[in-house]
C-alpha cells in the first residue's frame, strides 16, 4: 500500500512546477555561479578552484537550504488539498491506512525536494566543463563532493525540514500555519549563528544550527587554499553530533503525526458562525425571501466610455493586480528568499573579511544578492498576471467586456512595477537594518534612492516589458520561460563570439561605478542615455505585445498576426514612429 500512495503522489507531483521552476532556478544559480563572476552566492570563493570540494559541498548546501521553500510550498498543500478538492470523504471511506497514506506522501515530497536541489549539481557541473573556463580555476570532476554533500547535509537537511513543515500541516489542517513554521525554522538558523559568533557559546550554535552549515564553517574556518581544494570535513566531532540531533528530532515530529492523526471526518472547519454570518450577508446583499422584489432591484448606471472612465478602469485593474500578487504566498517566500540570500552576503563580507556597511556597498550587495530573487519574480508573475484571468476560467468573460487591450497589458505591466518597487525597498530596509545593527547610522537616504530607485530600477522596468512580451508571443507559459532565460543565455555567452557592444544586447549599460569623493560622476550620462534608448525599444515591445494580446478563447498566435492588420490604427503608426525615430536618435548620441 505505501507503494502505491509513494507512487501516485510522485507522478501527481512531477506533473506540477514546483519541481521544474526551482531546479531550472537551482541550475541557473549554480551555473552562472560557477561560469562567470556576475553572480555570486555567499560571498566569494577568492583563490580556490570553482568545482573545489569545499565550493561544491557549501554551494549544494546553500541551495538545500533555499530548497526548504520547495519542501514548504509541499508539504503546505499534503493534506489540505484533500480537503479543498473534495476527495477527504471518498479517500477516508477506503481501506488505506493512515500509516501509508503519511508516509508514502511524506516521501515522495522530500524526494521532488531533493531532485531539485540535483539541479544545482547539475549547474556546478556543467559550468566546470565550459571550453570559457581557465584551467587553473578547474579541477577534474569527482563525484566524492556531490555525494558527500547530498548524503550528509542535503537529504537529512530536507528530511528534517519536510518532518516539521508535514507535522504542521497535518495536525493543524491549514496551510498558512506551514509557512508560519517555515519562518520560525529560518529564525532558529538565525540564532544558532548568532552564538556561533561567540567563543564561549560556540558549542551551543553548532547544536542549534537546524542544517548543520554552522559546524561545517567551524570545521573549516581556518582551512587553507590547498585544503580547501581538496578534502572535505569527516562527519565526526560536532559535525555527527549535530546531525544525529536533528535527524532524531524530525523523526520524532513525523512518530508524533502518526500517532495523533486520524482518519476521520470532525466538525466542520468553519468558524463558529461563518455560516450565519455568511447568510445573512447574503440576505442584506440581495434582499429578504419575503420580499423577492430585492432580488430583482437593479441600480441605475450610465456608460462612460470617455478618458476619465478608461483611467478610472485603470486604476482599479492595477490595484486588482497588485493586490493579487503582494497577497500571494510564492511571492513572499520569493522575497524571503531574497532576503536569506543578501544577509549571507553582506555577513560574508569580501574573501571572508567583514567590510565597513557604508551605504554604497549596501546597494553593490544588493545588487549581488538580490538580483536573482527579482528576476524570478518578474518572470514568474509576469505569466501569472497575464494567464490570471485563463487560470481561474474566466478569460472569455474578461474578453467580452468593453474594455481595450492596452488597458489589460498596462494594468498588468504596471502591477509588475509596482512588484518591483516592493521589492527594492524590502531590500533598502534589509540593508538599513543591517547598518543599524552593525552601529552605523549614516544611512544617505539619497544615495539609496538614486542606486536603487533610479539605476537599478530602471534596468528591471525594461526586464519587466521583455518579460511581458515573451509571454504574449509565445502563449505558452513555460516557453515564455525558455525564451527569457535564452536571453541571458545570450548576454553571457554571446560576447565570447565578438559581440560585445550594448547595443546588441536589450537593456544592458555601460558599467556604473560610484564613489564617495566623485558620486557617479562621469557614468551617469551614458547610463542615461542607454536606458532612454532601452525605453523605447521597450515601448515598442509593449505596443506589439498589446496588439497580440490573447482575448477571450482565441490563444494561437497566428489569427492575431492575421487581425494585425485590422486592429493597425493612426495612433498606433504615430507610436512606432515615435518609437522609431527615439531609437534612430539615441543610437546615434
Amino acid at each position: 500500500m505505501f507503494g502505491e500512495v509513494f507512487r501516485f503522489e510522485l507522478h501527481y507531483r512531477l506533473r506540477q512546477p514546483v519541481l521544474y521552476v526551482f531546479a531550472a532556478l537551482f541550475f541557473f544559480m549554480t551555473f552562472m555561479a560557477t561560469s562567470t563572476d556576475s553572480f555570486q552566492i555567499g560571498g566569494g570563493i577568492g583563490n580556490v578552484a570553482r568545482n573545489a570540494p569545499f565550493i561544491v559541498a557549501r554551494t549544494v548546501t546553500g541551495m538545500a537550504l533555499f530548497a526548504v521553500f520547495v519542501v514548504t510550498i509541499l508539504m503546505a498543500s499534503v493534506i489540505v488539498r484533500d480537503r479543498e478538492l473534495g476527495m477527504r470523504e471518498l479517500l477516508y471511506s477506503t481501506p488505506l491506512r493512515k500509516l501509508p497514506l503519511l508516509a508514502g506522501r511524506f516521501s515522495a515530497c522530500v524526494l521532488v525536494a531533493t531532485l531539485s536541489v540535483v539541479g544545482a549539481m547539475l549547474g556546478i557541473a556543467l559550468a566546470s566543463l565550459m571550453p570559457w573556463q581557465n584551467p587553473e580555476h578547474i579541477q577534474p570532476f569527482s563525484l566524492t563532493p556531490y555525494l558527500y554533500t547530498l548524503l550528509y547535509f542535503v537529504v537529512p537537511n530536507l528530511f528534517l525540514a519536510g518532518a516539521i513543515f508535514f507535522s504542521v500541516s497535518t495536525l493543524t489542517g491549514r496551510a498558512l500555519f506551514t509557512y508560519v513554521a517555515m519562518v520560525g525554522f529560518f529564525a532558529l538558523y538565525g540564532i544558532s549563528y548568532f552564538y556561533l559568533a561567540s567563543l564561549e557559546n560556540q558549542a551551543v550554535g553548532v547544536l542549534l544550527d537546524p542544517f548543520g552549515l554552522s559546524a561545517f564553517d567551524l570545521l573549516t574556518r581556518y582551512w587553507t587554499v590547498a585544503e580547501r581544494n581538496t578534502i572535505l570535513p569527516s562527519l565526526a566531532g560536532p559535525l555527527l553530533v549535530n546531525r544525529l540531533i536533528w535527524i532524531s528530532v524530525g523523526l520524532g515530529l513525523l512518530i508524533f503525526t502518526m500517532l495523533r492523526f486520524r482518519m476521520v471526518l470532525g466538525r466542520s472547519q468553519a468558524p463558529k458562525g461563518r455560516e450565519a454570518v455568511s447568510r445573512d450577508a447574503n440576505v442584506a446583499r440581495m434582499g429578504d425571501a419575503r420580499h423577492p422584489e430585492g432580488l430583482f432591484a437593479l441600480p441605475s448606471v450610465s456608460f462612460r466610455f470617455d478618458r476619465t472612465a478608461r483611467l478610472r478602469q485603470w486604476v482599479l485593474l492595477t490595484e486588482n493586480e497588485v493586490r493579487s500578487v503582494l497577497r500571494s504566498i510564492p511571492f513572499l517566500i520569493l522575497v524571503l528568499f531574497g532576503v536569506v540570500n543578501l544577509i549571507a552576503n553582506l555577513t560574508s563580507g569580501v574573501f571572508g573579511s567583514n567590510s565597513y556597511p557604508v551605504t554604497h556597498y549596501m546597494i553593490q550587495q544588493i545588487e549581488g544578492g538580490y538580483v536573482v530573487m527579482l528576476l524570478i519574480i518578474i518572470v514568474f508573475y509576469s505569466a501569472e498576471l497575464i494567464w490570471r484571468e485563463r487560470k481561474v476560467g474566466i478569460h472569455e468573460i474578461q474578453g467580452a467586456l468593453p474594455v481595450p487591450n492596452g488597458l489589460l497589458l498596462c494594468s498588468k505591466f504596471a502591477a509588475l512595477i509596482v512588484v518591483i518597487l516592493v521589492t527594492l525597498t524590502v531590500a533598502m530596509l534589509t540593508a538599513v537594518a543591517y547598518q543599524a545593527a552593525n552601529g552605523y547610522f549614516h544611512f544617505e537616504p539619497l544615495l539609496y534612492i538614486k542606486g536603487l530607485y533610479i539605476v537599478s530600477f530602471s534596468n528591471w522596468v525594461l526586464l519587466a516589458a521583455l518579460a511581458v512580451f515573451t509571454q504574449v508571443v509565445s502563449r505558452q507559459r513555460y516557453v515564455g520561460f525558455f525564451l527569457v532565460v535564452l536571453y541571458f543565455l545570450g548576454n553571457e555567452f554571446l560576447p565570447q563570439l565578438g559581440l560585445e557592444h550594448h547595443l546588441y544586447f536589450y537593456r544592458t549599460t555601460p558599467q556604473v561605478i560610484y564613489s564617495d569623493m566623485n558620486g557617479y560622476g562621469h557614468f551617469a550620462a551614458p547610463l542615461f542615455w542607454f536606458n532612454l534608448y532601452w525605453a523605447f525599444m521597450a515601448a515598442v515591445l509593449l505596443l506589439l505585445a498589446s496588439l497580440l494580446w490573447p482575448r477571450g478563447s482565441q490563444l494561437a498566435i497566428r489569427p492575431a498576426l492575421t487581425e494585425l492588420r485590422r486592429k493597425w490604427t493612426r495612433r498606433h503608426v504615430v507610436a512606432f514612429v515615435a518609437c522609431g525615430l527615439g531609437v534612430k536618435l539615441e543610437s546615434c548620441v
